[in-house]
């Protein structure tokens, strides 16, 4: 049996611990530090591109938009002009959004709104989940009297000219007696 000299034996590098590694274990190891490197290197890049995307307004956080708008308003009685009690209103699209009237024939009709976990912004931009948008129409009904279907920004008072908003007040609403 023939012996190698010593400069020709593979070197070996202590570890950490202070064992041997022979030069398998070292290349591997070298390999997997690069790896863990790369991988760190990644996970860096993709925090500093989702950090850039949202401080640059691309993708919004968790938002609302109104879906349909607060309406208030008074009912009256067509011909004696006195206010109707127990009058209901409704909204259209959606009747169990509701409400009654007050003794002074007042009534506020609740405003809803979308929420939304993100949106995109820009040419393609869009909310998550899709919201759902409501008209306008109310339902207006109390027995004795012809039901009545109105457009909300129809009755709005002259003097408003913003009809965009959130919250609308219209106009005295009269309903007709309905004639036995």
């Amino acid at each position: 049996m023939t012996t190698r000299p010593d400069h020709a034996l593979p070197r070996t590098r202590p570890s950490r611990c202070g064992c041997k590694r022979g030069p398998i274990v070292g290349r591997v190891a070298e390999h997997l530090r690069q790896a863990a490197r790369r991988y760190e290197q990644f996970i860096k890049a993709m925090v500093y591109l989702f950090s850039a995307v949202c401080f640059t307004g691309c993708i919004g956080g968790p938002s609302t938009d109104a879906r349909s708008p607060e309406v208030s308003g008074r009912v009256l009685d067509f011909k004696s002009q006195q206010p109707l009690q127990g009058v209901r209103v409704s909204l259209h699209d959606y009747s169990s959004i509701t409400t009654t009237s007050d003794s002074s024939g007042h009534f506020v009709l609740r405003g809803t709104k979308n929420f939304h976990l993100f949106t995109l912004l820009g040419i393609c931009s869009t909310s998550f989940p899709e919201g759902k948008y409501y008209q306008d129409t109310l339902d207006i009904t109390h027995s004795g009297y012809a039901p009545l279907q109105i457009h909300a920004r129809e009755f709005l008072p002259p003097d408003v000219t913003n009809s965009a908003c959130s919250r609308l007040t219209l106009r005295d609403i009269l309903l007709t007696p309905i004639v036995k």
